[in-house]
This record gives structure tokens, C-alpha cells and sequence, in this order.
């Protein structure tokens, strides 16, 4: 990334999350987004100093945050505040409650609603009303009863598991919500698209 070329940009994990932010919104007809990936959560403090020193950052009116939640939303939520504050940024005080002015920021937590987990949890919620669902459990059932260590990231795991019962198997998770596998429509990504539309509409 070698500019800032919108006044609205979100900064998120990874690639992964880009191609899935772009489908969400264009689900929306939310335009004019640049969406920048940190390659890592480890890395916001860095990213975001790297991102404040990039030409045309001054320029930017509506800077959002998306991070999973991982084990504990809250320490996540602390340690973005952190980052924020770190390198001269308004860091909200309540998650997806945008605050400040040159940027106004906005921190969203994945999947939503104070719970731990990530992106691929949020997904999965998406499609939990699909035929082939409750396959999945029993899948990872018969894992376990084979004596097969557990994944240490189930929901990761139990995402592969759903897309291998698609059509065309093998997509990633940014590349099946360009196909469309995640239906946006769905209420569960309602407080995300909510967050979105107040951030930068």
C-alpha cells in the first residue's frame, strides 16, 4: 500500500476479509470504501502507524477497525483502544460506536453482540439453516471418535468442512463470498452492515 486513496477506509486482518468486505459492500451499495489488510492481528499497532504515515491518510474522514474477537472481546476491544491512542487516533469508547473527528473511528468486534470467536463464526451463523449443516458436527464427532486431535480453530475448521459441500469445494472464505455462498441478507450480519452504514454512509 503506498497511499490512502478515499476518505473512508477500513482496515481489517487479512486478505481473506477484503474479498469478504467487498461483497458485503457491494451487498449494500456501499461505495467508495478502501478497504487495507494488516496481514495479521498481531500487528495493528504497527499497521496503523504505517497506515497514519501513508500520503493522503490527512484526508481521511472515516477510518473503521474490524477485528475477530478471539478468546475475549473485551481484552481485544482494550487492545485496539491501545493501538489507537498509540499513535494519536480517537479510540471509541463502546465497540461499533463510531467517535472523534479527523478521523471519526469506529471499532467492530467479529462475530458481534460481546462474544469471542472470528469471522468465520459469523459466517457459519449465516448458513446454519442449510441442509448440510448438522453434517458438519457429526463429521467432526467421528473425527474425534477416531482419536484425532480437535483443531485448534474449530470455527476455521468447521468452515472448510462447508465449503468442501459446495459445488465447486476448495474456495476461501473471501473467494465464496464472491461466489456468494454467504447470504448477507441473512439478520445475523445486520449489527455489522448497521455499523457500516453508520460509520460511512
Amino acid at each position: 500500500m503506498e497511499s490512502v486513496s478515499s476518505q473512508k477506509v477500513l482496515v481489517v486482518e487479512g486478505k481473506e476479509d477484503v474479498g469478504f468486505f467487498i461483497s458485503l459492500f457491494n451487498s449494500i451499495n456501499l461505495t467508495g470504501v478502501q478497504i487495507i489488510p494488516l496481514d495479521g492481528k498481531d500487528k495493528t499497532r504497527a499497521g496503523l502507524t504505517a497506515l497514519r504515515n501513508l500520503p493522503g491518510f490527512d484526508q481521511v474522514v472515516a477510518l473503521g477497525i474490524v477485528r475477530d474477537a478471539d478468546r475475549s472481546a473485551a481484552n481485544t476491544f482494550k487492545s485496539v483502544q491501545g493501538a489507537l491512542r498509540d499513535v494519536g487516533l480517537s479510540y471509541p469508547q463502546r465497540v461499533g460506536v463510531p467517535r472523534g473527528r479527523g478521523p471519526r473511528v469506529g471499532v467492530f468486534l467479529l462475530p458481534g453482540h460481546g462474544a469471542a470467536g472470528m469471522l468465520e463464526d459469523l459466517c457459519l451463523r449465516s448458513v446454519a439453516d442449510k441442509p448440510q449443516f448438522p453434517c458438519i458436527d457429526r463429521y467432526f464427532r467421528c473425527v474425534n471418535e477416531a482419536g484425532v486431535t480437535r483443531p485448534n480453530q474449530l470455527a476455521k475448521a468447521k468452515l472448510h468442512v462447508f465449503l468442501a459441500s459446495q459445488k465447486k469445494p476448495g474456495l476461501r472464505l473471501g473467494q465464496a463470498a464472491r461466489a456468494g455462498y454467504w447470504p448477507f441478507e441473512n439478520m445475523v450480519f445486520l449489527p455489522l452492515k448497521r455499523f457500516l452504514q453508520k460509520l460511512y454512509g
